[in-house]
């Protein structure tokens, strides 16, 4: 990373050109990379909305927009990218099919200036020989959500002092021929044209630029590129049916680079989940999803708090599991309602599989497990009512004699609690619903080695005596630290007094640091299941200890 304790920003004035003054104009075609990446994904047909000339629209576009991606070839041949802008009006038509671009950019580091115009501030036109070199650009409004992209060539610019105080109108330094494509709508969801993509299918290479606007940060990288369909592309993301392999052959990360600042705002409710790389810890929930699906019936639902129930299911076909692992399950028959551009009444099903992985709270159908209560066919998961799927089993779990199936790719994961002879104490921290991949281990562990932290709200403290209940033995290996208390409610009153009389330690606060340092001396493992902060915290207190976690952030 470069981090200068300075940079010099210099403006930039460019001219920009169509190819031609159209009144009328002949609609293009999409390429031969579009029509591939069109056809591979059974995209029906459409009309190419790219034209030949700068629209009005997009014209109106450029005036409103604050920033602007643009993106060149380096003399290798590699694309780049940078964004430009800040305030609006740095960029506007001048007539005749002409743009002029005029704003501050970093004299030297930003990629896209080094090979445009050079780094150094001479005021001297730099004009391109031939045809000139290609040049693509995206008019972002991010307050709007709305952008217009730009192609064509490069003819002429110039890097001058920031303080000069030419107009645009009269410094006619640049020349660029552009094509020009505007849509005004969101364009968070795709609206399957394909056409970087496409690009890449002829040219496989792009650039990225990674910018922060708080720091002004930049990564800016080029690299070769791969695209990636059905299970290939699955070996790679799970879950995904299309991915693009980028190979980084250079890369700038640059401090301070972007000559603006800008807050963070509010992210889109368009944004898809992460999701990771097969590579990476959290894929690993996942990987059941290459398995062949089965069909889950649902048999029952046990209602232990307001928001958290017990669900039992059996499958078509015998399936085996082990303690700790969790089940992949498929609701997309009920829940996906195929493409549509925009869907504002519920814009994240956009970008949802409706695809989720939920610990088996059962203990496996094998043994030696004595306590073993269910048949070899069935199992149970212990969840709250937090989003599209949950809601869904939630609302047909409670119907009688309606029958209601759903999709299991398959059983995976390994967060299993053990315990050894030589030192058998290990200690769980568990904060709501992350108690249950303890619950499978219960029956093959010797409580009087296990010690329980958990965090639980008042309103969940049915959870807690249905566990206890069910397990004899564990209050005196528990101690319960209760938060929300509303001490004009009877129900928490009621559920107090019940948990209070099973002789288990109750706290009516947080889990503290001392609450760990006092286990230590005698706790050989530490096994997590709690939210992100909560876990970041618990693991500072347990530096050098021997600790597992499970990600509870799905």
């Amino acid at each position: 990373m470069y981090n200068p304790t300075a940079h010099t920003y210099l403006t930039a004035q460019i001219f920009l050109a169509t190819f031609a003054d159209m009144t009328f104009y002949q609609a293009l075609e999409f390429h031969d990379g579009e029509k591939l990446m069109q056809k591979k994904l059974h995209v029906p047909g459409l009309d190419n909305p790219t034209v030949p000339m700068l629209s009005p629209q997009a014209a109106n576009m450029l005036q409103r927009a604050p920033l602007l991606a643009f993106g060149t070839l380096d003399p290798e041949g590699r694309p780049w990218t940078t964004v430009w802008g800040g305030n609006t009006g740095f960029s506007k038509p001048l007539g005749n099919n002409m743009i002029g671009i005029r704003t501050s950019v970093a004299a030297k580091l930003d990629p896209v200036v080094e090979f445009l115009v050079g780094s150094d501030a001479k005021g001297e036109v730099v004009k391109e020989e031939g045809e000139g070199r290609l040049l693509s650009g995206l008019a972002i409004d991010l307050g709007t959500r709305k952008r217009v992209k730009l192609a064509g060539k490069m003819v002429a610019g110039m890097l001058g002092s920031e303080d000069s105080d030419e107009s645009m109108e009269n410094v006619q330094q640049g020349v660029l021929q552009l094509v020009a494509h505007i849509d005004e709508s969101l364009e968070y969801s795709g609206n399957r044209l394909y056409q970087s993509l496409g690009n890449m299918i002829l040219e496989p290479k792009a650039g990225f630029c990674f910018p922060d606007f708080e720091t002004g940060d930049c990564l800016f990288v080029t690299g070769t590129t791969e695209i990636l369909f059905g299970r290939d592309a699955a070996e790679i993301m799970p879950r995904s049916n299309l991915a693009v392999r980028v190979t980084i052959t250079a890369a700038r990360h640059v401090a301070s680079v972007l000559p603006f600042r800008g807050d963070t705002g509010e992210f889109s409710p368009y944004n898809p989940v992460v999701r990771c790389l097969a590579t990476e810890q959290a894929a690993s929930r996942a990987d059941a999803s290459d398995q062949n699906q089965i069909t889950a019936k649902l048999l029952e639902q046990t209602i232990l708090t307001p928001t958290i129930s017990r669900f039992r299911f059996s499958l078509s076909n015998a399936a085996t599991f082990k303690a700790g692992q969790y089940v992949t399950i498929d609701a997309s028959e009920h829940l996906d309602f195929g493409y549509s551009h925009m869907r504002d009444d519920d814009p994240r099903s956009l970008n949802d599989d409706f695809v989720r992985t939920f610990t088996v709270s059962s203990p496996p159908g094998l043994p030696p497990h004595p306590s073993k209560r269910l048949a070899d066919d069935e199992f149970e998961i212990t969840i709250r009512r937090v989003g599209v799927v949950t809601d869904l089993l939630f609302k047909h779990g409670l119907k009688k004699g309606a029958e209601f199936e759903v999709g299991v790719k398959g059983f995976g994961g390994e967060f299993v609690v053990e315990q050894t002879e030589e030192k058998p104490v290990v200690a769980f921290i568990a904060a709501g619903v992350g108690i249950t991949p303890l619950m499978p281990c219960l029956t093959s562990l010797e409580l009087g080695s296990l010690r329980l932290l958990w965090t639980l709200r008042a309103a969940d403290l049915g959870l807690a005596l249905d566990m206890i209940k069910n397990t004899q033995g564990l209050a005196q290996s528990l101690t319960l630290f209760v938060t929300g208390m509303d001490p004009a409610s009877d129900d928490d009153k009621r559920s107090l007094k019940n948990v209070e009389k099973h002789g288990m330690q109750v706290e009516y606060r947080r889990m503290e640091k001392g609450d760990l340092e006092r286990l230590m001396p005698e706790v050989r493992r530490w096994y997590i299941c709690t939210g992100t902060g909560q876990r970041s915290a618990v693991l500072q207190w347990l530096s050098g200890q021997e600790v597992l976690y499970e990600d509870y952030n799905f």
